[in-house]
């Protein structure tokens, strides 16, 4: 009788606990945490060979650690100080195809030792090398370096003219003094402005469409765009991001988005007028053609509703028209804005504002405009000297400001950063640059007096050979410890030429270099570079800041490596 039933009812049993493993809702909870932790999962990103999370439910609000080890590399990661019941501690910076041995320990509200166990093993695979953008870096003097990681963005362009838009178009990466990839993440489109916020998170843009936040574990948590994208396609039909999306009622959102202390996000959009030139502004141009005149304006929005607070256009600071600038290379070559207006539109583009950053306790809004060679301040509140959106001063050039010494202008500038001591440093590409018989890019820091309009040149760096970054770059400074400055520059769109077997002529391809310079003695301590020459391929870099942690404020996290 006894053996009649047993044996059905040990079937039913392991039937139903295939099945339940099968599904998910089967989960063996190791017997050191048993009565303390549920639904524990160890698990590696599927889009990622470098990240990984481990989940647990406590029955009682704690605190977790949990520890990787592997050989050579072992992970602490403790969350925040805040008791809970829910945990996600993700494994950031891992090494590729390497087999982890994962443990968790639990404690208590008041900070005591509850639980620990082994919880699983974590294995990683190989970085994506195939599509990752090829990095070589040189470190000459580590002990000028300031510390951290590099954040930066590549830009992949194909050599060939013509060629389709790639599913490995954008790429962030951060990488360690050595170069290793310690984290990165895809986007099909090309990412341009690139920050790290308050909270950790990463904020971009991509395709001058539209603007992007993402978690440090790749969650998206919010987009925002302009109605020049079109459709979920964007503009340059790349795909946007799935999930929500806040449509903003601008242009777009292009080369800089940022928060500000309030919490709100200013960025940069485009605005059109129609303005007739009696004797014509391009080549291609008749006598008394109305032309689409591109210019730009400074957007603060709401980002938890899209919220336009403030639109600022440029064509009510200055008329386009008292441009002093030559036109005819930049305004009226203009075609890679063509996706983001109708066909035939021929839009002619101003001012290119690349960069926005508050000054003056946030009472003016200074604007780097490319293509008339100088910096914009902008009232962002009215004042006794004019509505908000009015010109408090213009330093270029061409503006009739006096440079001080024996310092150099800038041309087709980007990335204006305000430094402690009011001094900017910023990143100069040198097109058109009338002053030297070769164009030749460089990071320079200035001093300015509007009152008097005078501007002198306090500290360059330039390349030996001089390089040239015809687009994009940047210029950040950095504090050593121990004291003093360094500099990292990202020479960020440079060009090689190479010869392809299936090009009729020579061509050329896009590359980025990244150096980091001691700010006394501009030596230069690092260096990493974006190239292949083999394949005649590279990547451009837009932007490039250096960060203490890929972890978000709050995390207690430490980390050895033998």
């Amino acid at each position: 009788m006894v053996r009649r039933w047993r044996t059905p009812l040990l079937l039913v049993v392991v039937l139903g606990a295939l099945v339940a493993l099968a599904v998910g809702w089967y989960r063996t909870v190791p017997s050191g945490l048993r009565g303390v932790a549920d639904d524990v999962a160890v698990t590696r990103d599927p889009d990622n060979a470098i990240r990984g999370t481990v989940s647990l439910t406590t029955s009682d609000p704690s605190t977790v650690e949990v520890r990787a080890v592997a050989p050579g590399h072992q992970l602490t990661v403790g969350g925040t100080d805040s008791p809970a019941t829910s945990h996600d501690v993700p494994l950031l910076g891992l090494l590729a195809d390497t087999t982890y041995d994962v443990a968790v320990t639990v404690r208590d509200a008041a900070g005591d030792e509850v639980a620990s166990a082994e919880v699983g093993t974590l294995v990683t695979t190989p970085l994506p090398l195939d599509q990752l953008p090829p990095i070589t870096v040189d470190v000459s003097q580590p002990e000028r370096m300031s510390p951290g990681l590099t954040l930066f963005n590549s830009i992949y362009r194909p050599p060939v003219a013509g060629a389709e838009p790639n599913t490995h178009a954008g790429y962030i990466q951060v990488v360690d003094a050595e170069g290793r990839i310690v984290w990165y993440h895809n986007e099909p489109g090309r990412v341009q402005q690139l920050v790290r916020d308050d909270d950790g998170n990463f904020l971009f843009g991509i395709d001058e469409d539209s603007t992007r936040l993402i978690a440090p574990t790749g969650e998206v948590l919010g987009e925002w765009r302009g109605t020049a994208t079109g459709s979920e396609e964007g503009a340059r039909g790349y795909g946007l991001s799935p999930g929500e999306v806040i449509d903003l009622d601008v242009h777009s959102t292009h080369h800089e988005t940022l928060e500000t202390e309030d919490g709100n996000y200013v960025t940069l959009t485009r605005v059109v007028e129609e303005v007739a030139y009696p004797d014509g502004l391009c080549e291609s141009s008749e006598p008394g053609d109305v032309e689409n005149i591109v210019g730009d304006a400074v957007v603060v929005f709401d980002p938890a509703d899209g919220q336009v607070l403030q639109e600022l256009s440029f064509f009510d600071a200055q008329d386009v028209r008292d441009d002093p600038r030559p036109v005819e290379s930049d305004y009226c070559s203009a075609g890679y804005l063509d996706p983001q207006f109708p066909e035939g539109y021929q839009p002619r583009d101003w001012t290119h504002a690349n960069a926005v950053i508050p000054i003056d306790d946030g009472d003016t809004w200074l604007v780097s405009n490319r293509h008339t060679d100088s910096l914009w301040a902008l009232r962002a509140v009215d004042d006794e000297g004019g509505p908000a959106g009015s010109l408090r001063w213009e330093v270029g050039v061409d503006t009739g400001w006096e440079m001080v010494g024996d310092g150099r202008w800038f041309w087709h500038q980007h990335a204006p950063e305000l430094q402690d001591d009011g001094t900017i440093l910023l990143y100069d590409n040198g097109n058109l640059r009338d002053d030297a018989p070769e164009p030749y890019s460089r990071a320079v820091r200035y001093a300015i007096d509007p009152e008097a309009q005078t501007i002198e040149q306090l500290w360059e760096h330039r390349m030996d050979p001089d390089v040239y970054a015809s687009f994009v770059g940047d210029a950040d400074r950095l504090d050593i410890e121990g004291g003093g400055h360094s500099v990292l520059i990202t020479h960020g769109g440079q060009t090689a030429a190479c010869e392809l077997p299936e090009a009729e002529d020579d061509t050329t391809f896009v590359h980025g270099q990244l150096v980091e310079v001691d700010e006394a003695t501009n030596d230069i301590v690092w260096q990493l570079t974006t190239r292949d020459d083999e394949h005649c391929e590279g990547w451009g870099m837009y932007r490039a800041e250096r960060i203490p942690s890929l972890y978000p404020p709050g995390w207690d996290v430490t980390e050895t490596f033998e």
